[in-house]
């Protein structure tokens, strides 16, 4: 042990600084610089085992060094030596002389740290460490935490960058600007915001600060001009004195409409920020409620003045223990703000790439070559999706040759899809090259020289016409030196002239900043292959048409969908592309347009309730009765020994309950509270679906951020007409009225939902109960990109389009559903038995509204009609087609009856005590189900249209499902939540169907099907 023998260390008290204790370290904390601090070591510092006292303290040396500076060399030790230590000489002897910040001698030491070397920083921690040999930091008592305070304050504010995957940039453009409609990373720095130290001693108090600030640039007349304001709450109850805050400021489109923003076409924008910071100290009292009251009893500006980053910047640092030097960090006191939208980046990176294609030139070839090195065809094939078929592109033995100009197109989001790129019968390994398209000497069978990625393709020579070509007078030579015997068809050939001027070209590796192994990757000779993603425009810019973007933006995060609400494929296509040369067909090139895999359905659907239809309705009225009844008899019996006078007597108590029902005509509510209670009716909903960067599914109903929004507002209007109505019914005092609230809260609690009406019904359970179902009505719609591809037409190989389905469903249309209650037949056969049930009903219900045994059989049935509508805007859709490549129902009307036979049992018990509220108990369900469905239906294949009938039965299910409970809330938060479930997976026997007719109506070479059983197991 270096420090052989001192285990704590004392430090003299004075009003200059304040000596604290703090999870078992000794802090001293100064607010002077120029204070001295003694600290010091006596008997009681030293272990027990310490061998001549007096020498050890005499021996003693001091060191100051900061904790931070401590711990990273300390860990850059360890990790460099394997020693796991405290410390120990070597590691001493290799700390740098400028770390070191104080040296002392002697049992006693006197810190000023306005004498540091380098002058402290307020809450940074700086240990004071008495040794004998080397210092260590074992034990928590060992060591003196020396801190520098000053009043709360900001530190510094600045500016992260962003990155290039968080600004989304394409490659090749400068990731240090921000751009409109994103957000900033902001770090903002703080010491003793909120002051831990000032925490009431009640647990529950806490300090809130509020930071305050505003964004603003600087004019020309160096006049800083406000555009927008922005604030965060902190809470810190840990005990640290300096804390950090990440904050996101968004970048809103309509700082660029400020006067003196972007004062030059094209010119990036800074804008700095300013901050103040305000505490609230808020103490928390218990209420007779069973809630917390947060009263905010004091609001005080701790920093008067703005930290400004454009006038109080400055660069901080790190220390790099690896460098053992403290290191600038990277920060802006800016946010700079590029005036391109995302939307205008994308569009220039789409034109370069079009560019490209135009300059290189896709030679159009008619007719078979026959030069030795070549291929025969070029394939290309989405390995993801398995089920759709390749594209021929080029295929020298078919009647039509190149469909080069043709582009493949696939749908894919932030991860990547895999796409091969096939050259059939590829010849180009010692073949003779005559170097056409390539600079001179380069030969084909490097694979850069076929798959042209790494070097700038040559373009042929072209005009009005076309390409422009000469006769090969080199082309029996190299038939010859390839050993092909020459024939009448291919002794003489014709070929493009190259264009020697070559600087318009870029390499596709540049243009599009590909790398090998990551982006594309030579699988075999003859195949490559491509890791192409769809780079989503995640901001919301002025150019949108459609939407609002400083509305939009700010509903919720994923408002970047509105950019593909209206899904248009010239405006989303990102271009991918490949030059593809030999010498027998130099600059073919395969095309490939990238679009999202983005799904959208607008639901609208409407419920029709039994109030809807009801034009009376019950209101009941209950009467309560206590009842005595005192029956008394007298008997008189003659006997030969004389006359016998008995008396008897018999005395009953209980409750009736009685409960009078009138009729009366429903009232309805008329204009806007009519409207309202129609829109409570109807669901709507437009979800966006799509995959993120792992492929997972993300789904999001942009509906609902609107939606919250206005209820927010309505609900704002709603708290001002009740305060209104209050006012006018003379209720105007706000803490009665919070009271009376409050009260019935708890009696509704009390009560367990239990109530007279409840009673009467577990009293007066029918045997039968008869329900009608009501319509339900659904019209869907989804719009995506979809495959075009169709075998009946070549054309649209390879070809994606928007895609619409759309679907109307009644589920049902109308329906019946009748329930028989067995328990409560059986106990109607005797009388006794019917006593015993009501009072065990009664029993259980007065426990919990939720009890009671069970044994129910349900039959009901409905009608249902279905209809699909499919049309893609290039295939067109089965009624247009007459068939369908898969088989799809397109309108159907079907009749069910459905059957449950049920028996359970429930058993709860809740018991409320204004502050903590338990639940106890459980329930059990074993039942058998079944279901017959007949229906008729329009339908489609790949044989045509045809009508069908089919009846299908679901087999029998069997099923259990039980679960226990207990619930323990104090305060309305639980502290206990124990919830086991047991759900096995259903048991099903019997499932069958019988199509009973199938009858093409526009395949007369079909016959009609009849009666096909399935089963199944087939």
């Amino acid at each position: 042990m270096g420090s052989k023998g001192i285990i704590h260390v004392k430090v003299e008290e004075s009003t200059s600084y304040a000596i604290v204790k703090r999870d078992d370290y000794q802090y001293v904390e100064c607010e002077k610089l120029g204070a001295p601090i003694t600290a010091f070591i006596d008997d009681y510092c030293l272990d027990k085992g310490t061998v001549n006292p007096q020498s050890t303290l005499q021996s003693t040396k001091w060191i100051v060094i900061e904790e931070i500076v401590w711990d990273k060399l300390l860990a850059e030790h360890v990790k460099e030596t394997g020693k796991q230590s405290f410390g120990d000489l070597e590691f001493f002897k290799s700390i740098p002389d400028r770390h070191i910040l104080g040296k002392f001698n002697g049992p006693k030491a006197k810190v000023n740290l306005a004498n540091f070397s380098t002058p402290p920083t307020p809450g940074n921690i700086y240990l004071l460490m008495p040794y004998t040999h080397y210092p260590e930091n074992r034990y928590k008592s060992q060591n003196l935490r020396l801190v520098y305070l000053k009043d709360p304050y900001i530190r510094y504010m600045y500016i992260d960058p962003p990155s290039q995957n968080e600004a989304d940039i394409p490659f090749g453009y400068d990731s240090k600007l921000h751009l409109y409609g994103m957000y900033a990373h902001v770090y903002i720095s703080t010491h003793l915001l909120p002051d831990f130290r000032k925490v009431g001693e009640f647990g529950g108090d806490k300090i809130i600060t509020e930071i305050k600030g505003e964004v603003f640039f600087v004019n020309d007349a160096n006049e800083e001009v406000k555009i927008d304001d922005f604030s965060i709450d902190i809470e810190n109850n840990k005990k640290g004195y300096n804390s950090y805050i990440d904050l996101k400021i968004f970048i809103n489109s309509e700082w660029r409409n400020v006067e003196g923003v972007h004062n030059k076409p094209n010119q990036s924008q800074k804008y700095y920020l300013r901050a103040r910071a305000i505490t609230k100290d808020v103490t928390v009292s218990i209420n007779p409620t069973p809630h917390y009251d947060y009263t905010i009893t004091d609001h005080k500006t701790i920093q008067p003045a703005y930290y400004n980053t454009y006038k109080d910047f400055q660069k901080w640092f790190k220390f790099n223990a690896d460098e053992e030097m403290w290191l600038e960090m990277a920060m802006q006191a800016f946010i700079e703000v590029r005036w391109d939208t995302m939307e205008m980046i994308y569009k220039k990176f789409e034109i370069e790439k079009n560019n490209q294609i135009q300059y290189i030139g896709d030679v159009k070839y008619r007719v078979k070559e026959f030069d030795p090195c070549g291929y025969s065809t070029i394939t290309v094939k989405d390995e993801v999706d398995k089920k759709r078929e390749a594209l021929i592109l080029f295929d020298e033995d078919a009647s039509v040759i190149d469909n080069t100009d043709n582009y493949f197109e696939i749908t894919t989001g932030e991860k990547a899809k895999l796409i091969s790129i096939t050259l059939g019968n590829l010849k180009h390994k010692g073949v003779y090259c005559q170097g056409l398209l390539l600079e001179a000497g380069q030969k084909h069978d490097n694979l850069n020289n076929v798959f042209q990625i790494e070097r700038a393709t040559y373009a042929a020579i072209r005009d009005e016409k076309g390409y422009k070509t000469e006769k090969d007078e080199t082309h029996q030579d190299q038939l010859g030196k390839a050993n092909t015997k020459v024939t009448k068809e291919n002794e003489t050939d014709y070929d493009v002239i190259k264009n020697p001027d070559n600087s318009k070209i870029k390499t596709v590796q540049h243009v599009m900043n590909w790398k090998e192994g990551i982006n594309y990757t030579f699988k075999e000779e003859n195949e490559l292959d491509l890791n192409l993603r769809y780079n989503y425009n995640k901001t919301l810019t002025i150019s949108n048409d459609e939407f609002n973007p400083n509305v939009v933006g700010n509903l919720f995060e994923e408002a970047w969908l509105f950019n593909y609400l209206w899904l248009d494929i010239d405006k989303h296509k990102q271009v991918y592309y490949i030059p593809i040369g030999s010498c027998r067909y130099p600059n073919q090139i395969v095309k490939i347009n990238v679009l999202p895999d983005i799904k959208w359905t607008l639901l609208f659907k409407f419920n029709f309730k039994e109030e809807d239809f009801k034009q009376f309705k019950e209101e009941h009225q209950y009467e309560v009765n206590a009842f005595f009844i005192h029956r008394s008899e007298t008997t008189v019996a003659h006997t030969p020994s004389g006359t016998t006078t008995s008396r008897s007597s018999m005395t009953a108590g209980g409750v009736t309950l009685r409960r009078n029902t009138t009729i009366v005509p429903v009232q309805r509510q008329g204009g806007v509270k009519r409207l309202i209670e129609i829109l409570k009716n109807i669901n709507v909903s437009l979800t966006a679906e799509w995959k993120d960067e792992e492929d997972k599914k993300q789904e999001k109903d942009v509906i609902e951020g609107f939606a919250t929004q206005i209820c927010n507002f309505f609900g704002k209007i709603s708290d001002i007409a009740k305060l209104a109505g209050n006012l006018v019914e003379g209720d105007s005092n706000e803490e009665d009225r919070s009271n009376k609230e409050q009260l019935e809260k708890e009696i509704n609690k009390m009560k367990g939902g239990r109530s007279l009406d409840g009673i009467w019904n577990a009293l007066n359970q029918k045997t039968q109960e008869t329900e009608i179902l009501y319509p339900s009505i659904a019209i869907a719609a989804s719009w995506y990109y979809a495959n075009a591809d169709d075998p009946k037409q070549p054309n649209l190989m390879g070809r994606k389009s928007l895609q619409i389905d759309a679907k109307v469903e009644a589920s049902p249309i109308i329906g019946l559903e009748i329930k028989w209650n067995f328990l409560e037949m059986l106990a109607r056969k005797h009388p006794l038995a019917f006593v015993i049930k009501k009072a065990l009903d009664l029993t259980l219900y007065l426990i919990d509204p939720r009890n009671g045994p069970k044994v129910t059989f349900k039959l009901s049935g409905e009608l249902g009609l279905k209809a699909n509508f499919k049309h893609n805007m290039l295939a067109g859709n089965a009624y247009s087609k007459g068939y369908s490549a898969k088989k799809e129902e397109l309108i159907s009307g079907a009749a069910t009856i459905k059957a449950d036979l049920q028996g359970s049992i429930i058993a709860y018990a809740t018991t409320y005590l204004i502050i903590s509220e338990y639940t106890v108990g459980g329930e059990a369900k074993i039942g058998v189900k079944a279901e017959v469905v007949n229906k008729v239906y329009l339908g489609a294949d790949i044989d045509g249209l045809y009508l069908a009938n089919t009846t299908s039965f679901d087999g029998f299910t069997f099923y259990v499902e039980s679960e226990a409970k207990l619930e323990i809330s104090l305060f309305g938060v639980k502290v206990v939540d124990w919830n086991p479930k047991y759900d096995p997976e259903p048991k099903n026997w019997g499932k069958c169907s019988m199509d009973w007719i199938k009858v093409y109506l526009n395949n007369p070479d079909k016959k009609t099907e009849f009666a096909k059983f399935k089963t199944d197991e087939n």
